[in-house]
């Protein structure tokens, strides 16, 4: 049993050989998620479930930008339960998925300079992992409208959303060119790889990185020349650099003691990512092959850290667009438990 972008997920397990013998089944879509990702349930030996529940009391949060020393500066939104924050080619506009305490979520807009948000996408199923292109005329979005994909729409909010692929995949970044898209992939729901999908034409997906080993947040460089992700390869997260689109022409592993949702900064001189609560950044050389240099931490925090896009970079590469958790909405203050009697049935139900 583990959770999964807030959904407890059950996969079954042969423990002689120590490895996941089918796919995994959502068995419950309302747990609640901290921002470590982590959740608390537990089932006893005869199949009752206790979990803590999400719930819109938990869920408001709020964003900020912070330096490189750590200073704090809020930004002038409503708190919500944001779980995602991107910001538009401009730095006019800031897209974030908002969780809904059903379990569903919508794409909302922020307007910086009018100060105000409107929604992009309506309640038809759970909309998440915004990116724009880099035009700033569209979002793309995973949605489970119809069956999973991802679709894009306008970025002023008119006409319909248009199905793009079908199959479970999450978008990250498009290329500087707006020809392709790097995405997650995946057929199980256990094991991702990165897949590169064309946002023109018959709108195809092709792997990028696969292996067993998973392979998560695909971000493409300013330049278009290189891919920043993070993979358990060496047995615990770590950021890696190849080159793009021609993958198999070299790999780096860029941290050394375990890393995160890696990010370019906007020259390309530098590589940011988290460890933890702590934010990173990495000096790099692109311009005549790859090269660069030992991490350093920038400053620490409690921020989110959900699975979506969870932080930003502002245009001067100086400062970060973080989440934060509201202060009077303290974890510890939860009195809710929810328990499921005969849970083993539920389950065979479901397989």
């Amino acid at each position: 049993m583990y959770v999964m972008n807030g959904t407890l997920m059950v996969a079954p397990f042969d423990r002689e050989r120590s490895e996941i013998t089918d796919n995994a089944v959502r068995v419950l879509s309302d747990p609640f998620t901290k921002a470590s990702g982590a959740a608390d349930f537990d089932v006893s030996d005869d199949g009752v479930l206790i979990y803590l529940p999400e719930g819109p009391d938990i869920a408001d949060r709020s964003l900020v930008w912070v330096d490189r020393q750590g200073r704090e500066e809020p930004l002038r939104v409503e708190p919500r339960p944001y779980v995602s924050v991107v910001r538009s080619p401009g730095g006019d506009r800031i897209a974030s998925s908002v969780k809904e305490p059903t379990g569903s979520g919508d794409i909302w807009i922020h307007d910086v300079t009018r100060g105000r948000f409107t929604r992009l996408t309506f309640p038809t199923g759970l909309d998440r992992y915004p990116v724009w292109t880099p035009d700033g005329e569209h979002v793309v979005f995973q949605s489970f409208r119809d069956g999973v994909g991802l679709f894009w729409k306008a970025a002023n909010g008119t006409g319909s959303a248009e199905r793009l692929t079908r199959g479970l995949t999450m978008p990250f970044s498009v290329s500087p060119d707006g020809r392709t898209l790097a995405a997650m992939t995946s057929h199980t729901e256990t094991a991702w790889d990165i897949a590169k999908v064309s946002l023109e034409g018959d709108r195809t997906t092709e792997p990028l990185v696969a292996d067993p080993h998973n392979q998560w947040y695909p971000q493409i460089s300013p330049s278009g020349k290189w891919l920043a992700y993070h993979s358990r390869k060496s047995g615990r997260p770590e950021i890696f650099v190849r080159p793009y689109p021609n993958v198999d022409d070299g790999q780096w592993q860029v941290s050394t003691g375990g890393g995160t949702y890696p990010m370019w900064s906007p020259n390309e001189d530098e590589l940011f990512y988290r460890y933890e609560d702590e934010m990173m950044a990495v000096p790099v050389v692109t311009h005549d092959g790859f090269a660069y240099g030992a991490p350093a931490v920038l400053f620490k925090g409690s921020y989110w850290t959900g699975g979506e896009r969870n932080y930003d970079i502002g245009a001067d590469g100086q400062r970060f667009l973080m989440i934060k958790d509201e202060a009077s909405k303290d974890e510890s203050g939860r009195n809710d438990i929810h328990v499921v009697l005969n849970w083993f049935e539920e389950l065979r139900a479901l397989q």
